[in-house]
């Protein structure tokens, strides 16, 4: 390999990583979106999808693209090789809940 070969690899490879920090803050922002729902709905407010109170009734309806199903069990492999296995197993199960 040369010189040129070498720039060209590097180039890549800068390439790959701005793609891969992109997918993760896309993730994160997901993710975030979720984790925000979540202790709003936990912090007894309004269902916005029946009127009154949030119960452990209150369905949220939600349909998730296949960019965020995938951003999510993305994240929760990641956090599962982090060591957070916890909040990967909770994604994981939302994930299944929301099928």
């Amino acid at each position: 390999m040369d010189e040129k070969d070498n720039a060209m690899l590097e180039r890549g490879a800068a390439n790959d990583i701005v793609r891969l920090r992109w997918r993760l803050t896309i993730s994160e922002n997901i993710i975030a979106r979720l984790v925000a729902e979540n202790e709003r709905l936990r912090n007894d407010a309004t269902c916005p999808h029946v009127r009154g109170t949030v119960t452990q009734y209150c369905s949220l309806n939600l349909t998730l693209t296949d960019e965020e199903r995938g951003a999510i069990d993305a994240a929760s492999k990641l956090l599962a090789i982090d060591g957070y296995q916890t909040i990967a197993a909770t994604l994981r199960s939302l994930l299944e809940r929301l099928k």
